[in-house]
């Protein structure tokens, strides 16, 4: 999903998340987790083109043709670390424990994005390749967590 959607989903998701708890800080949270998982992209676009080639306007580009390994621009290998169920669940049971509102607002973030980009990538990628165990179970082999 293009970087600006999850700043249109997050954006007013931060703002409620904000208004409700009284926090600014907190509707910031919320805004920043919903974006910034997908800095994990720049980290693949490193991992597979180097430094050298880095060029912004480019990164989201590649990223969805990384996830056709048959295609020019597919790769092997897609790590992705931060789109990751894993974390998503280990938020949730941290707030679950200890109530705190700011944890609450990450997971909220967080979890928008997730499922987001479970719906809008669900062309490309299987639903379950989003939990990062999967991913590693099959050698982040890219033919195996992508739709063919």
């Amino acid at each position: 999903m293009l970087p600006s959607r999850h700043i249109i989903i997050s954006l007013p998701l931060g703002i409620a998340v904000g208004s409700f708890t009284q926090s600014a800080l907190a509707g910031l949270l919320c805004l920043f987790s919903g974006v910034l998982v997908d800095a994990d992209h720049l980290i693949e676009y490193i991992i597979h083109y180097g430094l050298r080639r880095l060029n912004f306007k480019k990164i989201y580009r590649a990223c969805i043709e990384m996830a056709k390994p048959e295609e020019e621009g597919g790769v092997k290998k897609l790590h992705l670390f931060f789109h990751s169920l894993e974390i998503c669940i280990l938020l949730w049971i941290g707030y679950a424990l200890s109530k705190n509102f700011y944890l609450l607002s990450i997971a909220l973030g967080y979890t928008g994005h997730l499922i987001t980009d479970i719906i809008g990538n669900s062309k490309t990628m299987k639903p379950l390749s989003y939990f990062i165990t999967l991913r590693a179970i099959n050698g982040f082999n890219t033919g195996k967590i992508a739709r063919h």
